[in-house]
């Protein structure tokens, strides 16, 4: 009984709710209920660059990301965007012909910087982070989505799993010997 009680109790502890913006448009076609995770991440806005070419645009971006430590490269540029409503008010989805960790949506003469979180292969976004002037609501026009890298992949080291597990091995070892008395 104090298994199924402690079994019981882990698994409300790590039980979670699920949360996720799906895509709620008839026009997606096979795309309409997409499940798209969250929205990305909203980083910075402009209407100071000269021009949308993909030097400049990377010149920005790293502008902006420097105080983080992180150098983007230009992936690709998608136009034209064809974007869809999702189930969350003011909140838009586009898919993206890459995954990104970074992507810049470009409007008339104004540019958003976002960072891709859950699906890479979607850009999310919620329309009421962005500044007036962009005129991103219902209707909108993105004139190009342009995406960008870093370059490398956090991977764990070998010595963080391997000092997880021997905490896992020596918790076990002094379970069952506890057990055993």
């Amino acid at each position: 009984m104090k298994k199924f009680i402690l079994v019981s109790s882990l698994l409300v502890l790590f039980a979670t709710p699920s949360w996720g913006i799906m895509i709620d448009d008839s026009s997606a076609g096979t795309d309409d209920g997409t499940d798209l995770g969250s929205v990305d991440t909203y980083i910075s806005d402009t209407n100071l660059l000269s021009n949308s070419n993909p030097t400049t645009e990377t010149a920005w971006v790293n502008s902006v990301l420097a105080s983080s430590g992180i150098t983007a490269t230009f992936a690709v540029k998608d136009e034209p965007v064809t974007y869809y409503g999702t189930d969350t008010a003011n909140t838009f989805a586009f898919s993206m012909s890459s995954t990104p960790e970074y992507f810049l949506i470009k409007n008339a003469k104004y540019w958003a910087l976002y960072q891709n979180q859950a699906d890479l292969g979607w850009g999310v976004f919620d329309s009421t982070y962005l500044p007036p002037r962009m005129n991103l609501s219902s209707g909108f026009k993105i004139s190009h989505v342009s995406q960008f890298g870093t370059g490398s992949t956090s991977v764990p080291e070998p010595s963080t799993t391997l000092l997880l597990g021997a905490g896992l091995l020596g918790f076990g070892l002094y379970s069952r010997k506890r057990s055993k008395k």
